[in-house]
């Protein structure tokens, strides 16, 4: 994910970075960029054994409130400085490059399976699985 970050913000803002943004249907370089720096990040603290359903995340994905897609989340007044904000970008990122994946009954089966797993903690709003993208 290191590397992917790097590339990703070292390309220059012409046709291939936008081919990408229209791929994803993301309409803010920025976006995009902290969306890749926030997953290498999560990569890098499970890479390393380190906590983190619970923790406040350094490298927060932006721009959640500007996403304009169908796809996305309905409700954007959530901590981009958690953990529901980063899995919702990624499960929306993963979506558009496996529209059949089925991460989102899987990780909804998971939470179901440890009720006792706080949800507020991790940024997850009450409504979360009514949310398209999770659907």
């Amino acid at each position: 994910m290191g590397v992917i970050s790097r590339v990703f913000g070292n390309l220059q803002n012409t046709e291939p970075k936008y081919k990408i943004l229209e791929y994803f249907n993301i309409n803010r370089i920025d976006a995009m960029e902290s969306w890749i720096r926030s997953l290498s990040n999560i990569r890098n603290i499970c890479a390393h054994h380190g906590r983190l359903w619970n923790q406040t995340l350094i490298y927060c994905p932006s721009s959640i409130k500007h996403i304009r897609n169908t796809n996305w989340l309905e409700n954007t007044e959530i901590d981009n400085s958690k953990m529901y904000a980063i899995l919702s970008c990624s499960f929306y990122l993963l979506k558009a490059v496996s529209p059949t994946t089925k991460f989102a009954h899987r990780f909804r089966s998971l939470l179901d399976k440890y009720p006792e797993v706080d949800r507020e903690e991790m940024g997850f709003p009450e409504n979360w699985k009514e949310e398209k993208l999770w659907q």
